[in-house]
């Protein structure tokens, strides 16, 4: 895909290498109702952990909510309605 941005007339620079990322994030209706139907309060606050070693040299605690990892870094798909169940 090539996509090119017109920055003509705004306080934007390019330079050569530079690029665009874009980031998409959920519905936050759908996010709302996967919360309801796992009975998760999306606003409770968690740590996540390294687990893969990566970064054993380094603290880093990172403080979250549910809504966030579900909206920001989860792929979502609704074939179905979420209220609707199957048997």
């Amino acid at each position: 895909m090539h996509i090119e941005f017109d920055i003509s007339g705004s306080k934007l620079r390019y330079d050569a290498g530079d690029h665009v990322a874009v980031f998409p994030t959920n519905d936050a209706e759908i996010v709302d109702k996967l919360g309801a139907r796992l009975n998760v309060d999306l606003g409770t606050v968690f740590t996540l952990t390294n687990v893969d070693g990566r970064f054993d040299n380094m603290a880093i605690i990172i403080l979250v909510v549910y809504s966030v990892i579900i909206t920001m870094f989860c792929t979502l798909s609704l074939k179905t309605e979420l209220n609707q169940t199957t048997t």
